[in-house]
């Protein structure tokens, strides 16, 4: 809430009464009832509310129970509405909630960038025909001694220039919004300012990356807290994995996990929706997130497994040289000649696979489980992990094969 309230206010005065509830009980309501489970699990494990809400899971439930909150007579909001206001809140509220799922992100930042590039140019045309106009116009004035007319004329001139300038200022001349800003906003159809309000609730939504550096951490360990909980019921349920299973490693994988959705996700939402707010708003953002990306970036590299042991830094340049499977093979034949070197030439062997073309998911796993990985073709990279557990197969405890061929993986 607070976080859509500051990037409102970093707006100009577009939004009427109704809107200004709408995003705010979007804001409060977005996640009400979360039970730290996410839409992936509900699918896999077949629960009730999917088989209710096939689509957007969790955010058709949070707001199912928004409305029974804003229809209740205790609380006191509908009451306030008029039928027309309210049928038009909760489509708003809506279209809002359900666009903090996720699966809906690249869909929506998509369009939004469309509209952004149509505003844009709407409003070049406008400043091109505007300009035409005050050249015709400083021209006929020229061939009169009409002292009243060219007064007039000039003062034409001057308002069409201060409507569609570049920039826009508040009362004291401080430049705030792109001059193209608030006209787009203020003159979109109903479908493209809820567009917009979508866009900046979803930033409320995932702002606590991009917030003071310390507000980060606390938020994104309770977060990586649900993941792990979620990924331990999915090992004991024998569900696909979608969520880390297991605490190994944790300031790698933490800092890894944080530096990756704020460069892939949060940042790229950001640098696009604050082209609408003040400047100040924007850099503050913005400046934040490099912040923090520099942050969690020199903690994946301090905490990266093995990034400090001098032998491993040889061995790999050592072997740097060698193909994939030239490495592969080194690994199997030295870690088959001695237990003592069994762990040591398997990691390395696991180093080498990741070098390959493999997808993030899967890298992300190996290094996340080490060597008493779990490979589970439902993981989501199909053909690698196959191929991966054929290799890995004499590394792979006996009971984990055990349990892989139980469950015909």
């Amino acid at each position: 809430l607070a976080a859509t309230h500051c990037l409102r206010m970093g707006f100009p005065d577009v939004f009427d009464d109704v809107e200004v509830l709408a995003l705010y009980i979007g804001a409060l309501g977005h996640d009400a009832g979360h039970f730290r489970l996410n839409n992936a699990f509900l699918k896999n494990s077949k629960h009730t509310l999917f088989r209710k809400y096939p689509d957007s899971v969790l955010e058709n439930f949070h707001l199912g129970l928004v409305f029974e909150l804003v229809e209740d007579p205790e609380v006191g909001i509908a009451e306030h509405l008029d039928p027309a206001q309210l049928a038009r809140f909760k489509e708003l509220v809506t279209h809002l909630i359900l666009a903090t799922d996720m699966s809906k992100h690249r869909i929506l930042v998509d369009r939004f960038k469309d509209w952004m590039t149509r505003s844009k140019e709407e409003h070049a045309r406008r400043r091109r025909d505007a300009m035409l106009h005050d050249t015709i116009a400083s021209d006929v004035t020229s061939t009169t001694d009409n002292t009243d007319n060219t007064d007039g004329s000039a003062h034409h001139s001057d308002a069409g220039h201060a409507d569609l300038g570049h920039t826009r200022g508040d009362d004291d001349g401080h430049q705030r919004w792109a001059g193209w800003v608030e006209p787009a906003v203020a003159n979109a159809s109903p479908e493209d300012k809820t567009l917009v309000m979508q866009l900046l609730l979803k930033c409320a939504d995932l702002g606590n990356v991009v917030r003071p550096l310390e507000i980060a951490d606390a938020w994104g360990k309770r977060i990586m807290e649900e993941f792990y909980q979620q990924g331990e019921k999915e090992l004991a349920l024998g569900l696909p994995l979608t969520t880390f299973p297991n605490r190994k490693n944790f300031d790698y994988i933490f800092a890894r996990h944080q530096n990756g959705f704020l460069v892939n996700v949060v940042k790229p939402l950001f640098e696009t929706f604050t082209q609408l707010t003040d400047f100040d708003t924007r850099e503050s953002v913005l400046s934040s997130a490099a912040e923090n990306g520099d942050a969690w970036s020199q903690r994946e590299n301090a905490n990266r497994p093995g990034a400090n042991k001098g032998g491993a830094k040889k061995q790999r340049s050592k072997e740097g040289s060698l193909s994939l499977v030239q490495r592969s093979r080194s690994s199997f034949s030295n870690a088959r000649s001695g237990s003592s070197r069994f762990r040591g030439n398997t990691q390395h062997w696991m180093k080498a696979f990741k070098e390959s073309n493999l997808t993030m998911l899967t890298s992300n796993a190996m290094e996340m489980k080490g060597l008493e990985i779990a490979f589970e073709e439902n993981y989501g990279a199909g053909d690698e992990v196959r191929a991966a557990v054929r290799l890995c197969v004499p590394f792979i405890p006996r009971l984990e094969l055990i349990r892989l061929a139980e469950l015909r993986l």
